[in-house]
């Protein structure tokens, strides 16, 4: 499946090559520099106290090179809450789907 937003949410919303075509600001990675475009209301970020600690503030932070996406962390959004109660109470839905919610935003 291949979605992309609108210029509305923070997205081009016109092609895949937009800097935001498959994010929408509120499912982010934690644990390492948070890119300053790919958050909505970025002026906010100055507020994280993880931005002025150096472990979170290089490309890869926490984790290590390549580790995959199974491995990461996401800042807790709509998302990620539906995942979880989702995968805590037994869905039947097949990983693809899983993947689809938890990472759509």
């Amino acid at each position: 499946m291949f979605l992309w937003g609108h210029s509305k949410d923070g997205q081009d919303g016109y092609s895949p090559n937009g800097k935001q075509w498959a994010l929408g600001g509120d499912t982010f990675v934690v644990g390492c520099q948070i890119p300053s475009e790919a958050v909505v209301f970025p002026e906010f970020n100055e507020l994280n106290p993880d931005m002025s600690d150096p472990r979170y503030n290089t490309e890869c932070g926490i984790y290590e090179p390549h580790c995959g996406i199974d491995k990461l962390m996401f800042a807790w959004g709509h998302d990620e809450y539906m995942y979880r109660m989702l995968v805590g109470n037994n869905t039947t839905l097949p990983r693809e789907a899983l993947d689809m919610i938890r990472y759509h935003s």
